[in-house]
């Protein structure tokens, strides 16, 4: 049996965590169908890795103004045909080489890299069916292609941004342990002989700048009675000068990359995080009062915005606005109602069950040519 491939590419973590979520969920819907997950960047020669990559992460976290710029180049010239030759012209060979040998029976895409490569000029006469889960609450211009049968999105709003044959409004698929934070479920509450617990997220590979100011931010509001966890991820850096820190406050606790996210933030009393959809959406499973703490400009700005127009989340640019806003939300008690209301309303964490029953209907339907 030919299986279903998810791609992504590896430059940040979020594509790749939703393509192993959606894979969780095929092989829970339908345990006998081979599923890939694939990596993009796999397909291009190392020196092109290290510096595309490289150069993704130093502008998220130390350059965000010239972040913004990228983006908005690259989401006003997605749409011109030789900006995208350009841009998929590393690794176009090796991808259809793969293609070639696997004959995939459906290709879903977590990121745009690999979307705009199989839906160029260059691709086979007989394409397998081809689908996207657009991971933002906003659409980014390299998402769109008219060679898709179906999207999966996050938002009414990127739904408005697309077009194909299928268009669900799934939310962003989440991983399994996210899975039982649905109607019906206990959210856990915090034990009172245990100190209610901020969490703060930052970002899984050492992209996400500006935490230590935060962190003395958040130290400085908080009561003595809380503990402050900080999921750090892989930046080994970050750690070392968190730990310093500590040794002037024994509530800071300090994490490397954890697997048991869904665990921590269902037992914290209030929750800060970047600006990922992922990281965000997993927030809106367990409910919790959030912030989203410098947000980058483009898609987490996005991703941002819209949850806070919905009154789902809060927005801090900065140690005052940090500081501001954990001070109305542990003194307002029907502010922290009202957001973990609105939280509620947006929450689909089984997104990723939905997204797999879809694909199994794509990948068993009739071959069609995308062309």
């Amino acid at each position: 049996m030919n299986p279903i491939a998810l791609i992504g590419a590896g430059y940040g973590a979020g594509h790749q965590q939703v393509a192993r979520a959606v894979k969780e969920g095929l092989c829970e819907v339908a345990p006998e169908v081979p599923v890939l997950t694939v990596d993009y960047l796999g397909f291009v020669s190392p020196a092109v890795r290290r510096a595309t990559v490289g150069g993704h992460r130093f502008l998220a976290k130390h350059w965000h103004a010239a972040y913004g710029s990228v983006y908005r180049m690259t989401d006003q010239w997605s749409a011109r045909q030789a900006f995208r030759d350009l841009e998929t012209r590393p690794g176009r060979r090796q991808f259809w080489r793969w293609y070639a040998m696997i004959r995939p029976r459906l290709i879903v895409f977590t990121h745009p890299l690999p979307l705009l490569v199989a839906t160029g000029p260059v691709r086979p006469d007989s394409l397998c069916p081809l689908a996207a889960v657009v991971t933002d609450y906003v659409v980014h211009e390299s998402w769109v292609s008219p060679h898709l049968a179906a999207y999966f999105v996050a938002s009414q709003e990127a739904a408005a941004c697309l077009t194909a044959p299928v268009i669900r409004v799934t939310g962003i698929p989440l991983r399994k342990s996210f899975w039982t934070a649905d109607s019906g479920w206990e959210l856990p509450v915090p034990d009172p002989q245990v100190s209610p617990t901020l969490l703060f997220v930052t970002s899984a590979l050492a992209m996400m700048g500006g935490v230590i100011p935060a962190v003395r931010a958040i130290l400085a509001v908080l009561p003595n009675h809380f503990r402050v966890l900080v999921v750090a991820g892989a930046d080994h850096r970050l750690i070392a000068r968190l730990a310093r820190l500590r040794s002037g406050d024994r509530r800071l606790i300090i994490a490397a990359f954890r697997t048991d996210i869904a665990h921590l933030m269902a037992a914290s009393t209030i929750i800060v995080s970047k600006g990922g959809a992922v990281t965000l959406s997993e927030a809106l499973a367990v409910a919790r009062p959030l912030i989203i703490y410098r947000p980058l400009p483009g898609q987490e700005r996005g991703n941002a915005e819209y949850l806070a127009k919905h009154g789902a989340a809060a927005i801090a640019d900065g140690p005052a606005q940090l500081k501001a806003w954990l001070t109305r939300l542990l003194r307002e008690r029907d502010t922290r109602a009202a957001m973990i209301g609105a939280q509620q309303a947006l929450r689909r964490p089984r997104a990723a069950l939905d997204i797999a029953r879809d694909c199994l209907e794509l990948a068993n339907g009739p071959a069609t040519a995308n062309g």
